[in-house]
């Protein structure tokens, strides 16, 4: 879970999601994930009031993130790069399937 948290923070506080989107717009594929994976996140925090917090300052840091990314002159490249991040954290927090 630290290293699910540490790749989401990371990638977070890097990246950041633009607030308006245009159709077809990468930062829009990067928010989504993000959601799904905040989703996620909180299902597996539920019983847990320290994982609880840590999703929390994660949410809040992207939220954060979302204000800046407009900034920024390559922006579509940057939400591209975060989403391939966050959905690489997803795959680790699905569990391993086992073969039979």
């Amino acid at each position: 879970m630290k290293k699910i948290l540490f790749l989401m923070i990371t990638s977070v506080l890097a990246f950041g999601v633009a607030i308006v989107s245009e159709p077809n717009d990468p930062c829009e594929e990067y928010k989504k994930t993000a959601y799904e994976m905040f989703r996620i996140l909180d299902a597996r925090a539920e019983n847990n009031k320290h994982e609880q917090a840590e999703v929390k300052k994660m949410k809040d840091a992207f939220n954060k993130g979302l204000e800046r990314i407009n900034t920024l002159s390559d922006r579509y490249n940057v939400c591209i790069k975060a989403t391939q991040s966050i959905k690489e954290a997803i795959e680790l927090m699905q569990p391993a399937q086992s073969y039979q």
